[in-house]
Parts: C-alpha cells; structure tokens; sequence
C-alpha cells in the first residue's frame, strides 16, 4: 500500500535520475577536471598528495578512478543528486510529490557556481556526494543497523567527513545530539560513538596533513596576500563578513523565503509578541546592509565621513561622536555590518525555536553559519566561490521546508476543527 502511494513520487525521482543523466553529457570538462583526468591512481599518489596538497585521500581517490569512465560517474552522480532531493524531501513532507517539487524549485534558485566552480567532476565529487552522505549517515544514527549496514555506514562516513566542511558539521552535529542525549539520559546507541570516532579520524589527518599547510603557504601570495597578517580576531571577522554578504546582501532568494516565511509564520502563530517583533527586523535590515557593504567596497569609511562633516563645517556634534566610534571600532564599517549581522543571526535563531518548539533546528542552522564562517580561516576563501557555502544552502531549504510543514500542519489543525 505504501509503494503504492509513493509510486508517483518514485517515477518522477527516477525521470530526474535519467534527465539528468542525459544532460551531464554537454557539460564541458572545466577548472579542476581535467587536472584530475589525467592522473593515475596509486597508492603512491594518494599519499603524494597528501605530502603535498591535500587531506581529502578517501575523495580524491575516488575522483580520480570514476575520471576515467565519464558516463560512470554521470549515471552515480544523478543517483546521488536525487538522493540528496530525497532525503530533503523525506525529512519534512515525507516521500510525496508536493514535497518533491518543492525541493526541485528551491533547487533551481541555487547559483549555477555552486556546482561549477571547481569544474562538474570536481566539485560535484568533492561538495555534492560527501554532503549526501553525510546527510544520509545523520539520519542513520537512531535507526537499528545490521552488519553490513554499519560496514556501509563507516565507509559512507569516512568518506563524507573527508571533506573539512562536512567533518566540521558533522562533529558539531554529533557532539550537540550527544550533549543533548546526555542531559536528557537517553540511551546512546553505539553507532553514535562509532561515527564519532570515524569522524575523530579524519579530523586528525586534516589536522596532521603537510599537504594541508603546503596549500596555503602557496595560496596565501597567489590568492589572498594581507591572508599572511591576520590573526584569530581578522579571520573570525573576515568569516562571518563572508557569510553575512552571502546570506543578506547578494541576491539570495532562499534566505529571502526563509525569512519572510518565517516572519509571516511568527506574526500568524507565534505566542510571544516580543519575538514576533524580532521576526520583522531581519526583513528590515537587508536595504541597511545593502548600503553598508556598498559603502565598504567604495573605500568610505567611519572615519572619513567624519572628516567630511568637519572639512565642511556641519553638524560639529556628529562628527565628534563619529570620530569616537572610529576610534572604538577600529575595523571601521565592517564591523558594524558584523555586529548587525550576529544581532539578524540571533533574530532568526529565536524565530526558529520558537516555530519548531525545539533547539534542534536552530542549533542545525548555527551549525550550517559555521560550515561557511570557518572559511575565513582559509586564504582560498574568495577564489573557492559559492560552492563552500554548499551545506548552508541544504540547511536553508530544509529550514524553508521545515516552516512550510509547520504551516500545512496548522493549517490541519484549524480545518479539523
């Protein structure tokens, strides 16, 4: 009876598998590919690379295999995109088509670069298959496994947590359900502590990786040469600049559905009026930031407004108090742009709990804000584009579908009565 119903569900997914398929075909070799194409695969180069560029052995091991057989890695790769459409799908509506298209038309409003960048084969092998399975292994952890399931689930999750994003998400994803198990004195299935470990392991060979080093010492002069003379302080602000121009100032129709929904959502159902006050501001705010980051990329500064007002004798007063905060802040705009946006962040953080009743998706959604903040400890951080923000967008959409089921729900509620 269940396939049944789902019947429709699966014939459309499989239609997206075979189209897709077709279609990777005029995709041109680009960027990163053809570098990879070319290599041979051996032991001796995986730990070559690992000397000399990169922790991602397990990843690039077997991108540089599936090169070679294109149409093999078309086939898998519109497998694994329509299995990153179907648990999305699954974990808010359930597998039915509604919920299927919705995630299809917020799919078509992710920026083309968030899986070209890097060239299709690269960044589809590196970004989209070990997020899937990430995904796909965070799902796993309550259910009962059998052997073979857990020798899958341990190579899916080493793997997936051989990307440095995703092993970042997934250990703070593990460690908070685990806080939360404790506190709570819930049993602790032993899955958990096994993808904890896995996790652990690849944590440590990015940590030890000389390849890892290597590559940014060469970054640093190629790509991003003030990189040399940051410390902690610059690189947390140059992160969360990032991700706030990506999320609130570039033209990103998914944070704008997240957050008007949210709103509407708050101001329809929320029970408290001070959060439903919040729910507007992060609407508000977007023209201000609009205005800050122009000011910023036009060289205008706190400090030279100041000598502005003062060079032509107006208002003495605001320019006294805006030469105070220059002096305060002495990274000038950007930080007031910062501050405002951990100031939206936690906006949208109280609207989420108080939607879904729970902390659980609001700590999901922080998560995802740190998968891309931490690239401002990265001197590739401006050359990587739009594909490090690749778990940020899944979270997105699985927060817009989460308010969207929360409104079918409600809705329900008020016909049945």
């Amino acid at each position: 009876m269940k396939l049944s119903r789902e019947k429709g569900y699966w014939v459309i997914l499989g239609s997206i598998i075979v189209i897709m398929t077709i279609g990777q075909v005029v995709v041109p070799v680009m960027g990163d590919d053809a570098f990879f194409i070319n290599q041979s695969f051996s032991i001796d180069w995986v730990v070559s690379r690992y000397q000399q560029w990169s922790s991602r052995i397990f990843i690039e091991a077997i991108l540089v295999l599936i090169s070679k057989q294109l149409w093999l890695f078309r086939v898998f790769n519109a497998i694994i995109f329509a299995s990153l459409l179907d648990l999305l799908t699954q974990s808010s509506f359930g597998r039915q088509l509604k919920g299927l298209f919705l995630v299809v038309i917020f799919f078509l409003f992710l920026p083309v670069t968030l899986f070209l960048s890097a060239g299709w084969l690269a960044t589809s092998v590196n970004y989209l298959w070990p997020i899937t399975a990430g995904i796909f292994v965070m799902k796993q952890l309550d259910k009962t496994v059998t052997a073979k399931t857990l020798l899958w689930l341990s190579v899916l999750t080493l793997f997936a947590t051989n990307q440095e994003q995703v092993c970042i998400t997934i250990l703070l994803l593990l460690l908070g359900k685990l806080l939360f198990l404790v506190v709570t004195k819930e049993k602790i299935h032993y899955v958990h502590y096994l993808v904890l470990g896995l996790t652990v392991i690849n944590v440590g060979l990015i940590a030890l990786s000389p390849g890892n080093q290597s590559r940014q010492a060469q970054s640093i002069p190629t790509f991003f040469p003030e990189f040399a003379q940051f410390n902690l302080f610059d690189k947390i602000n140059l992160g969360i600049s990032n991700t706030s121009k990506m999320l609130l100032v570039q033209q990103n129709m998914l944070m704008l559905f997240l957050i008007t929904l949210l709103a509407v959502f708050i101001i329809l159902y929320g029970q408290k009026l001070y959060i439903k006050c919040l729910s507007v501001i992060p609407l508000l705010v977007v023209p201000i930031n609009i205005i800050l980051v122009t000011l910023i990329h036009n060289g205008y500064t706190i400090q030279s407004f100041s000598q502005y007002l003062i060079e032509k004798q107006s208002s003495p007063a605001l320019s006294q108090v805006l030469q105070l905060v220059s002096t305060l802040l002495t990274n000038d705009v950007e930080i007031i742009l910062n501050v405002g946006f951990i100031l939206i962040l936690l906006c949208i953080l109280l609207c989420l709990w108080e939607m879904s009743q729970s902390l659980s998706l609001p700590y999901l959604f922080t998560v995802g804000f740190a998968s891309h903040a931490m690239m401002g400890f990265s001197p590739s951080i401006f050359k990587s584009g739009d594909r490090t923000a690749f778990i940020l967008y899944m979270i997105i959409i699985y927060a817009i579908l989460s308010i969207l089921t929360r409104f079918y729900n409600q809705t329900a509620v008020v016909d049945s009565k």
